[in-house]
């Protein structure tokens, strides 16, 4: 299968070399929707004496509404080479509320986010690219716990991190475009602890999230 889509892929580029299709050029500026999903990781240590280290995966989804704005330049027919800004409201929410060996509410959320993103383009066709991102931008994380019998904790912080993805467009008109993408968002790692009801600390938690996020838009060039 991924040999079968090298080759469509490389037949594609070729295509385009030898049709001496011109690569997309300026700016442009666009609205896009779709879903995330959030993985949470926090690693416990510390804690109540006989608790042991551990580390759990936690996973979250929802909506995605997002905006853009870019400028590409032709590197070579067919290629190109863009510079794109984005920002996004979304909830991915994991939430649980525990009632056995303690009463506790948990709710990880990551929120809203920007990106500062590069990207690299093909023309396959009359009306098709395919693109690449990379880039770095930063995340709303909150990850909190309350409780009536055991510790508590609120981490509320923009996280920076990492993003790769890609994705096609493919073009409606002149300067209508509808773009497809997949964009893996990858925040630093944090450190913080929770505390117990009388104020003294208790367990040293670090989580990595990560998120995948699939989209659908619409932009206009100008």
């Amino acid at each position: 299968m991924r040999s079968r889509m090298g080759r469509i892929l490389l037949f594609g580029i070729m295509a385009g070399l030898g049709l001496g299709l011109p690569a997309a050029t300026g700016w442009y500026a666009g609205v896009e929707t779709g879903s995330d999903w959030g993985t949470f990781r926090p690693y416990y240590t510390g804690g109540f004496p006989g608790e042991t280290p551990a580390q759990y995966r936690n996973h979250g989804q929802g909506l995605e509404i997002g905006a853009v704005v870019g400028h590409e330049w032709q590197v070579a027919p067919p290629f190109s080479l863009g510079v794109q800004g984005r920002i996004a409201t979304a909830r991915a929410v994991w939430e649980v509320f525990f009632t056995e060996s303690e009463v506790s509410f948990l709710k990880y959320q990551l929120g809203d986010a920007f990106a500062l993103s590069v990207l690299p383009a093909v023309r396959l066709g009359s009306r098709l690219w395919l693109q690449g991102e990379a880039g770095w931008g930063m995340t709303h994380v909150r990850e909190q716990k309350t409780s009536v019998n055991h510790s508590h904790y609120l981490y509320d912080k923009w996280t920076g991190g990492v993003l790769v993805g890609a994705g096609v467009r493919v073009a409606l008109t002149g300067k209508i475009e509808l773009a497809a993408s997949y964009r893996l968002r990858r925040m630093n790692s944090f450190t913080y602890s929770s505390a117990l009801a009388g104020g003294s600390p208790c367990e040293t938690i670090t989580d990595k999230p990560l998120v995948h996020a699939t989209t659908v838009g619409i932009r206009t060039r100008f």
